[in-house]
């Protein structure tokens, strides 16, 4: 019987390979990553790789499902929904970090983006769960929107669902911006900025 240190070191083993893996795919590609690369970063052994993966295509899965699609599942179940304003602050929070933690692991190379078209491109089933945590995103935007028009919060007559898309896609066409502009503090800013700017247009 594993004991409880044995089985934290195992995650601990297993977290240290998918953090390893995921900064050497946004600063190359999946393609040119190579195990041999991976073993490098990691300090592992062969052994010790097949301990928790099959084969690198496993591993690529492992790290979309945790970089690509866990944050966004995290993201939007946490925050408490009080009100908008409060809600929309945790949110840029969250981006904060989230960018942050990107940039010091992409080091200016290729960026998170190309890493989630490369995912689509190896492995197309991952859509049913990038779809779904986009139908997650707008469901957790419309439930606070209708928090807080119950509360006075909202006066605009802007149907919810499009206050919910202006918020969704001012946020996914800065982060596209990022692919030209490599600016990190500037797509943080003009997020928090225009959504910001936004919410006090509602509560007019």
């Amino acid at each position: 019987m594993q004991s409880i240190y044995s089985v934290l070191e195992m995650k601990d083993t297993k977290n240290h390979i998918l953090q390893t893996a995921f900064r050497l795919y946004l600063q190359k590609s999946y393609k040119a990553v190579t195990l041999k690369d991976i073993l490098a970063a990691t300090g592992m052994s062969n052994g010790a790789f097949y301990h928790h993966f099959d084969n690198k295509e496993q591993l690529f899965k492992a790290v979309v499902d945790h970089y690509l699609l866990g944050t966004t599942r995290h993201v939007f179940e946490i925050y408490p929904k009080d009100s908008l304003y409060g809600f929309i602050q945790h949110v840029l929070a969250s981006f904060d970090r989230i960018f942050d933690a990107l940039y010091k692991n992409a080091k200016g190379s290729v960026n998170f983006f190309s890493f989630m078209f490369e995912a689509l491109r190896y492995f197309p089933e991952l859509q049913a769960g990038i779809l779904k945590n986009q139908a997650l995103e707008t469901r957790v935007w419309l439930e606070m929107i209708g928090i807080a028009r119950k509360k006075g919060e909202i006066k605009s007559a802007m149907p919810d669902e499009s206050i919910a898309k202006f918020f969704i896609y001012a946020s996914d066409g800065n982060r596209m911006d990022y692919v030209v502009e490599k600016d990190f503090k500037l797509l943080k800013s003009r997020i928090r900025t225009l959504w910001n700017d936004f919410y006090l247009m509602l509560k007019t």
